[in-house]
């Protein structure tokens, strides 16, 4: 389940997500930047798939476990925090997606609490003292537009994150392009 919405999210096909060696390409690296402190493992996949970088997967034996990790107290405790991960890294990298999905049930009750109104006002002839559904029916889907403002807000700041990687991508490349040449002089 881990390992099949990590693909989900990132558009990639790794067979085993958690595990496994990792080794980039000198133009990866360059591209890759870890936000996360948890693990590196999802977001690399995660990031590597949005940015259109290829991934290989290439099978491997596993040890058998002969002591308890020090890394990860339970099972439980892992998913949690990979799970935690891979929510922050799909809106990070899909907030007006996210955001919309967020708002959608808030929307949506709030246009069904208003067409009930709507429905009893007809059916009765008129006011009929139902103005809570138009109440809560207003509210729930003010909070459900400011949801979506909040989206496009994020999916603004997005937009500046991709401008900033990549300036910072070309940053490292001329930084590495100087020491090679210091290197060769």
């Amino acid at each position: 389940l881990g390992s099949w919405t990590v693909r989900t999210v990132s558009g990639t096909n790794v067979p085993d997500a958690p595990s496994g060696f990792r080794a980039y390409s000198q133009e990866a690296a360059l591209r890759l930047t870890i936000l996360t402190r948890f693990s590196y493992t999802l977001e690399t996949i995660i990031q590597a798939g949005k940015l259109g970088l290829t991934l290989h997967s290439v099978p491997i034996i596993t040890n058998e476990t002969k002591r308890p990790s020090r890394l990860q107290r339970n099972m439980w405790h892992f998913i949690k925090a990979q799970g935690g991960t891979i929510v922050r890294l799909y809106a990070f990298y899909e907030p007006l997606r996210t955001f919309t999905y967020l708002a959608l049930p808030f929307l949506l009750v709030g246009l069904g609490t208003w067409l009930r109104f709507l429905l009893i006002y007809l059916s009765e002839g008129g006011y009929t003292g139902l103005l809570q559904s138009l109440t809560i029916g207003t509210g729930l889907f003010i909070v459900g537009v400011l949801i979506l403002m909040l989206g496009v807000l994020a999916d603004i700041i997005n937009k500046h994150r991709q401008l900033t990687q990549e300036t910072l991508y070309r940053l490292k490349k001329l930084e590495l392009q100087q020491k090679n040449a210091n290197r060769e002089s």
